[in-house]
């Protein structure tokens, strides 16, 4: 009892009028016989007794309630082995003993975790969890039962959060530094709620200070420094711009800032920025610092949005260049400004990765390098995969290899190096990459590295695409390869088989033309040298150039038929000259009584005139006329 009376002596001196139900710290009863544990009916009780001291001395009154609930020693043990007398003060008695608190006891808390334990067959240490979340909601609702039977309620500024993050105590990520906090105050607030505020809508708990200034009407002495921003008139705003359905731009709130040992950080809506003055000082209790891959960089940006988690650290991501900048910039300007240095040049702040020159042009190194993280290596493996298959341009199988490569860090590849292997009794090509991300390109020194090594080669995409003839890189294979000299020279004998055929059937064609025409020009001759008047009428069934044979039915898709009629009017005539030309307006004629169903004849009509160099005597071919009927 005497240490502990000397413990809340000093506390009293930091301004405190009334402390009691006091931890020195988390509770430790590793010991055997240790005299308390945890006690929220103590606790609950002593600021009963605050409360109704403030009110009968009309005096407004602060109440900081900091329940040991949320920490070890097991609950389940405080329930089964202590009792509510049990405290740090020593053994209560008498009046001191809280029995009156209104609580539940606590047979029913456990009765109440052990229900919920049955239901959904929670283990030990759920069963333990449960009990403490029913034992301090226990005690909240008492406190604030006690506010308004004594009509304090809704004149009482309320405020409950806590102290830290849940996942990761200790750390600057989200884990270790995003708390819950609740506020109640209908004054100012109204009793409508709740209302949430946005996402970018960014606070403290050291903003509480100003807060509490602010809605007292209380103004700090000059020289009172207060790291914390009162947030209370623009959650007004929002409020009200909420119930309008209107947007605020609110000012108080858009970033705040956190330190843990020589590490620093600022957060908004959107981004968290951390830099660490010396990266090797990190939290490392409970292997916390396992839980983050880039846990020990000096510098860090995590987009809070899309990766919530903070597993991609985007400090070298070039697009994000003006959000990083302005981060760093303010990071500046805040270590200098908690520089306790005389001279505060001497305290390290982080550079700005890009600058902008008069044209624009950022500043940052063009080269990759391994320290960086723009360098990545890569594998990839075709299995299985035939040797017959590789003799075909293997750089398919190269650049589908890279098309596979996934990283979100590591964006715009214009140089890679690549080497491959080929195994053939496991039927298995293997190609491995080192890639040069961020739109940047290799060093002198690290070419002269894969030069020594001599199994890579380098690839640059945009050379390639500029240039097909720089796209001659072969794979390194363990047998030997035909080369490109073979496809060309098949293509090339290929083309020219084509050529011939192409050929000949052109001058198969025109023979057979020619007979046609000559035994149509005999017939039409014939007629005119009897001398008497005849039609000679010729039907003819061709193939038009559009539609398809249907295979099955041997039958066009589309029908067409020609009639030619040519009359003769004079007789005794010797000699006449007739015309017939190709023309292109017609599709592809077959006579019918012409074997040519296997290669279509050329495209011909008759002019419309046939001159003679007889006066009396003249040939005259009617116009052409054409049908049309379509097939399904």
């Amino acid at each position: 009892a005497t240490i502990y009376e000397k413990c809340i002596g000093i506390v009293r001196e930091q301004g405190f009028n009334f402390v009691d139900a006091f931890y020195t710290g988390n509770i430790d009863t590793s010991q055997a016989g240790a005299a308390y544990s945890h006690n929220p009916e103590w606790m609950v009780s002593e600021s009963m007794k605050f409360i109704d001291e403030s009110v009968a001395a009309d005096n407004p009154f602060f109440l900081y309630f900091a329940p040991t609930l949320t920490h070890g020693p097991p609950i389940l043990n405080a329930l089964w082995n202590y009792t509510a007398a049990e405290t740090p003060k020593g053994v209560l008695t008498g009046d001191e003993i809280p029995n009156n608190t209104g609580m539940k006891n606590r047979s029913e808390i456990l009765d109440e975790a052990s229900a919920l334990k049955s239901i959904h067959g929670w283990n030990w240490s759920g069963y333990n969890e449960a009990a403490g979340a029913i034992w301090i909601d226990d005690a909240f609702r008492v406190l604030m039962d006690y506010l308004k039977s004594n009509n304090l309620y809704e004149n009482t500024f309320i405020a409950l959060m806590n102290d830290h993050g849940m996942g990761a105590k200790g750390v600057l990520y989200q884990q270790g530094s995003r708390i819950i906090n609740y506020v109640r105050y209908p004054p100012l607030f109204g009793d409508n709620g709740p209302y949430i505020m946005p996402k970018d809508f960014v606070v403290s708990s050291v903003d509480l200070g100003a807060v509490i200034f602010e809605i007292t009407g209380i103004n700090p002495p000059d020289d009172y420094v207060s790291d914390g921003i009162s947030w209370v008139h623009d959650v007004q705003q929002e409020i009200n711009a909420a119930k309008q359905q209107i947007d605020h731009d609110q000012q108080c709130c858009k970033y705040r800032y956190i330190d843990i040992k020589n590490s620093h950080s600022i957060v908004n809506g959107d981004y968290q920025y951390i830099y660490r003055a010396n990266p090797t000082q990190v939290e490392q209790d409970n292997d916390v610092d396992q839980l983050y891959l880039f846990m020990y960089d000096e510098q860090q940006l995590y987009d809070l949005k899309n990766d919530p988690n903070q597993r991609n650290n985007q400090i070298n991501n070039f697009a994000l260049k003006s959000v990083i900048n302005e981060f760093q910039s303010l990071m500046q300007d805040y270590l200098y400004d908690i520089c306790p240095l005389s001279d505060k040049s001497q305290c390290k702040k982080p550079n700005l990765s890009w600058t902008e020159s008069p044209t624009a042009q950022p500043t940052v190194s063009p080269y990759c390098q391994v320290e960086d993280g723009t360098i990545r290596e890569y594998k990839h493996v075709f299995q299985p995969i035939e040797r017959s298959e590789l003799n075909n341009d293997l750089n398919i199988y190269r650049d589908s290899g890279l098309a596979e490569f996934s990283d979100t860090d590591c964006y715009n590849i214009d140089q890679y190096y690549y080497n491959d292997i080929y195994r053939g009794g496991q039927k298995k090509l293997t190609i491995d990459y080192k890639i040069c991300c961020n739109n940047k390109i290799f060093d002198d020194e690290y070419r002269n590295k894969m030069l020594n090594e001599g199994d890579f080669e380098l690839i640059t995409i945009s050379d390639t695409k500029n240039n097909d003839n720089n796209n001659n890189n072969w794979f390194n294979l363990d047998e030997h390869h035909a080369t490109k000299v073979v496809v060309v020279f098949a293509i090339v004998s290929i083309a020219l088989c084509c050529c011939i055929m192409a050929g000949y059937i052109y001058f198969f064609r025109r023979a057979q033309f020619r007979k046609f025409k000559k035994k149509i020009t005999g017939k039409m001759k014939q007629k005119a040298a009897s001398g008497k008047s005849a039609v000679l009428k010729t039907s003819v069934r061709y193939l038009p150039n559009i539609g398809h044979h249907d295979k099955k039915q041997k039958k066009p898709n589309v029908n067409r038929r020609m009639t030619v009629e040519s009359v003769s009017h004079t007789v005794g005539s010797t000699s006449i000259a007739n015309h017939l030309s190709i023309s292109n307006d017609l599709p592809v004629i077959k006579p019918s009584n012409i074997n040519s169903s296997i290669t279509p004849l050329p495209q011909f009509v008759p002019i419309s005139t046939m001159n003679s160099s007889v006066s009396d005597g003249q040939i005259q071919l009617e116009t052409v006329k054409e049908t049309s009927s379509y097939q399904e």
